[in-house]
């Protein structure tokens, strides 16, 4: 039986948008958050998907908690589109069942999937 399991992860983080139609290109912060969703299928024991996701996904929102995104991901654009793609491809590798990546703040989320 194929399973998917969601984990989450809050970070606080700024960043700063050349050319944004809200916040022009003043600093600003986001109270952020990071899901991963892997699929799998459940252990005959505890029905549990074995997966390093979680840890991971707290590993690498551990490295921009408040941190300014544009000084901690150059060449990434420091929007939730941006941070999903790059925390995607961190993770592709490293957790087979990869399905999504979600980055977002109150009002606005991108998701990366498969």
């Amino acid at each position: 039986m194929r399973t998917t399991v969601t984990h989450r992860e809050l970070f606080n983080a700024a960043h700063k948008i050349d050319g944004d139609f809200f916040c022009g290109t003043r600093t600003h912060g986001h109270d952020w958050y990071a899901e991963v969703s892997v699929f799998g299928e459940p252990t005959k024991d505890g029905g549990q998907i074995v997966t390093e996701a979680p840890s991971l996904l707290a590993s690498m929102v551990s490295e921009l908690d408040l941190k300014l995104a544009n000084e901690m991901l150059p060449g990434v654009h420091p929007t939730p589109e941006g941070i999903a793609m790059y925390l995607f491809e961190r993770l592709r590798l490293a957790c087979p069942g990869l399905m999504a990546v979600t980055v977002g703040f109150t009002g606005h989320a991108a998701t990366v999937e498969v």
